[in-house]
C-alpha cells in the first residue's frame, strides 16, 4: 500500500461503508469475557454496512465465493476496541476513531475514569485505531503508557499522523513482537505481543494469559467475517502486503483452532469475541454468547 493510500485510510474506510455511525448509547451493558482472572470488555464504537469493494477478488475462485456469500455486495462490520482488567490495572487495546464519548461512557459503566487506564496496546496505526488517543491535542488517557511495536512506531513516526503520539511523549514503550508459535513476547504480565505483519508493517496481535486460560486480540486480522474465516486467502485493499496478510491470517487461524484459543477482533460483530475451528474448507467462527 502506498504512503498516500495509508494516510488516506480513514477516507477509504468511510467511503466503503453505508450508514456508518456510532453504536447507540442504548447499549446498557458491555459485552464481557473472562480469561482466568482477567476481564475483557468490548467497546463498540461504530456499526456499519461495508461494501465488498474493499475485498481483493483477484481470482475467479475468490470472485465466485464473495458473490455467493455476499450477493448484495454488503456486509455488517464494526469498529471496536477493548478494555482489559488485569490485576488492579486497566488497559485499552486501541482507541477507535474517538467519536463522541464512546470509550468514556464504556469506562463509566465499569466504574472507572480515563485516568485509571494504565496502558494502551496499539495493534497498528490506522486512524480507526488511534484517533481516540487524544482530544484537542491533549492525551485522552493522561496516565497511560503507549505500547506499540518498534516497526509500527517507525512507520507511524514518519507519517502525518505522528502528532497523535506527541501527547504521550516520554510515555511510549516499543517492543519487538514474536510469532504466536513462540508464544509472543511479554509486554506486561499476562500480555504477550504477537507479530502479525501484513496488514501493516508492524501489525500486532496480543495474547492474553491468566492461569490456564488465554485469548488472542487479533487487531485487523479480519475485516469481513462473512468470508475471511472460510477463505483466509481473501485480503483487503488497504493491507500493506496482501499476500503476507493472508499467510499470517491462515497461520494464526490454524494455531488458535488447534489449541481452542478464543479470539477478539476490532472488526468482528458483537460481541466481537468467539472461537475458530478448522473446517473442510478454511475455518468457521462461532461468536461468544452475548
Amino acid at each position: 500500500m502506498s504512503q498516500h493510500h495509508a494516510y488516506c485510510y480513514a477516507a477509504v474506510f468511510c467511503a466503503a461503508v453505508i450508514g456508518a455511525g456510532p453504536a447507540g448509547a442504548a447499549e446498557s451493558d458491555l459485552p464481557v469475557r473472562s480469561i482466568g482472572n482477567f476481564q475483557l470488555w468490548t467497546v463498540i464504537e461504530v456499526v456499519s454496512r461495508s461494501t465488498t469493494s474493499i475485498l481483493i477478488d483477484d481470482t475467479e475462485q475468490k470472485r465466485q465465493f464473495i458473490a455467493e456469500k455476499l450477493p448484495d455486495g454488503v456486509y455488517q462490520a464494526e469498529t471496536n476496541c477493548f478494555i482489559l482488567k488485569a490485576g488492579g490495572n486497566y488497559y485499552l487495546f486501541d482507541t477507535g476513531f474517538g467519536l463522541g464519548n464512546t470509550i468514556g461512557s464504556a469506562l463509566a459503566k465499569i466504574g472507572i475514569d480515563a485516568d485509571r487506564i494504565s496502558g494502551i496496546f496499539i495493534t497498528h496505526s490506522h486512524r480507526d485505531h488511534i484517533d481516540g488517543l487524544q482530544k484537542d491535542g491533549y492525551p485522552a488517557f493522561p496516565n497511560a503508557i503507549l505500547y506499540v511495536s518498534q516497526a509500527e512506531y517507525n512507520k507511524w513516526a514518519a507519517s502525518p499522523d505522528a502528532q497523535k503520539m506527541a501527547a504521550y511523549r516520554g510515555r511510549i514503550k516499543t517492543f519487538d513482537g514474536a510469532p504466536l508459535a513462540l508464544g509472543g513476547s511479554e509486554v506486561v504480565p499476562g500480555v504477550f505481543a504477537v507479530s502479525a505483519e501484513g496488514h501493516t508493517v508492524g501489525h500486532t496481535c496480543y495474547l492474553l494469559q491468566s492461569g490456564k486460560q488465554n485469548l488472542l486480540v487479533i487487531g485487523d486480522l479480519v475485516h469481513a467475517e462473512d468470508v475471511q474465516f472460510e477463505m483466509p486467502e481473501i485480503s483487503v485493499t488497504y493491507d500493506t502486503d496482501a499476500a503476507q496478510a493472508a499467510l499470517v491470517r491462515h497461520e494464526i487461524f490454524e494455531y488458535v483452532a488447534k489449541r481452542a484459543i478464543p479470539i477478539a477482533g476490532m472488526h468482528l460483530r458483537a460481541p466481537a469475541t468467539g472461537t475458530v475451528k478448522k473446517a473442510k474448507s478454511g475455518f468457521t467462527f462461532t461468536p461468544s454468547k452475548k
